[in-house]
């Protein structure tokens, strides 16, 4: 399928040194052009962010056609309008070994573009955050979520969630710690409602700085829901293994497997700076499937992608 992307990227930044302050706006409109589309294929927004130390505030808005195509990029969903804030604020009392407390809180508020119904609304609420002098964090978080299922949901296997309008609370609490060290990880626990059931949720991620140039790292998510019609739980896998051969110079490789699809796919992508702004990137994706208690490899993709900037 052909596609043609054109568009128009502008940021504007302002700093004020004393006292470190500094904002920045973001605008972008993009059109695509594929075949067997008729109108509905633009996307534009802006973004308004002020990243400071004591008060960190975003404000966004973005509208996406129902014929937009990416091309190699991706967009989450099409055929929305989205609105998102976020308000952070942390004093640093230099106490107790504590270097910044952090409280705040974030939404989310997705509509459908066509009839303006409102498809999805998050809110979140970090009623406390800690960073220690230690570099150690740790975080509460309440979250409410509305989704409205325009069909029956096919979540898990032969589980799904009914159509219609659902609204619930969750509980995170996350643990991350010091990522300077050799050895860091970070573990997330969350709990409540979900839909018309329950949901515990374990993240645990772990990454070793194994010796120059190699870094390794896992990470577990663990997703146990109760629906009336019954209980599952998924899991997924990740492991990713890099290689820095200089700063310039990179070789990332992932991994990934869920006991859903029980599918594995693995990416493995080369990365050469010739110098910034000009890359040469080779990327291998394939992925396999389980029979028989083992791995078939089912599809193997290679790509090379080359990036030129041209300044004046």
């Amino acid at each position: 399928e052909q596609n043609l992307l054109t568009g128009l990227d502008l940021k504007l930044s302002t700093s004020t040194f004393q006292g470190n302050k500094n904002a920045s706006l973001f605008l972008f409109g993009l059109q695509s052009d594929t075949k067997n589309t008729n109108g509905k294929n633009t996307a534009w927004g802006s973004q308004l962010v002020y990243p400071n130390d004591l008060i960190f505030a975003r404000l966004g808005h973005h509208q996406i056609g129902e014929n937009f195509i990416a091309g190699m990029g991706f967009v989450p969903r099409t055929n929305i309008r989205e609105t998102y804030a976020q308000l952070n604020i942390g004093p640093r009392p230099n106490k107790w070994g504590i270097m910044q407390v952090i409280f705040g809180g974030e939404f989310n508020y997705i509509t459908n573009l066509e009839s303006s119904e409102l498809e999805t609304r998050e809110i979140e609420i970090k009623p406390l955050g800690i960073r220690f002098l230690s570099g150690e964090q740790i975080s509460f978080s309440l979250i409410n979520q509305y989704e409205m299922l325009e069909n029956d949901f096919n979540i898990f296997r032969d589980y799904s969630i009914p159509k219609g309008k659902y609204n619930w609370w969750q509980n995170e609490i996350k643990l991350t710690t010091k990522g300077a060290r050799n050895i860091w990880g970070e573990a997330t626990c969350g709990f409540g409602d979900f839909y018309n059931g329950k949901r515990n949720d374990v993240k645990l991620l772990i990454n070793w700085k194994v010796a120059v140039p190699f870094f390794a790292g896992a990470t577990i998510i663990r997703n146990h829901i109760e629906l009336p019609e019954g209980n599952f739980t998924a899991n997924i896998y990740q492991f990713n293994a890099n290689i820095l051969f200089s700063p310039q110079i990179t070789l990332y490789n992932y991994f990934q497997y869920d006991n859903a699809s029980k599918r594995a796919g693995w990416q493995s992508r080369f990365q050469w700076i010739v110098k910034p702004g000009n890359e040469v990137i080779v990327v291998w994706n394939p992925s396999f499937t389980e029979q028989d208690e083992r791995f078939l490899i089912n599809q193997s993709v290679a790509r090379l992608k080359l990036k030129y900037n041209i300044r004046f």
